[in-house]
């Protein structure tokens, strides 16, 4: 009896998790500092502010345009992006993931 009460029990723990996470008026999910938005293909994408700089972090199969970037970073800051600081593969999960200077006013 007490095996069978388990899965229920972690099923609720879980559900209860994913349920306190904000979800912004745009749809987006709010992670602490990170944004996370769902492209078109129902893939997600990432936003963090680290002070002047945003961190953008998405899959190699979306073909993300300098604007959608830019639409992303905007609404996932507040800020708009000066200019790309780094960018990066991240082969082990399938990302690219880029920095910008950020310029807030």
């Amino acid at each position: 009896m007490k095996n069978a009460a388990l899965p229920l029990l972690v099923a609720v723990l879980l559900g209860g998790c994913y349920a306190t996470v904000p979800v912004n008026p745009d749809g987006s999910r709010q992670y602490g500092a990170t944004r996370q938005f769902i492209l078109p293909t129902g893939l997600g994408l990432n936003v963090t502010r680290k002070g002047n700089q945003a961190e953008i972090l998405y899959p190699m199969e979306y073909p993300l345009t300098d604007a959608e970037a830019a639409d992303y970073i905007e609404r996932g800051t507040g800020c708009s992006p000066t200019y790309l600081v780094s960018s990066r593969t991240t082969y082990h999960n399938g990302g690219i993931f880029r920095v910008y200077d950020l310029a807030c006013g």
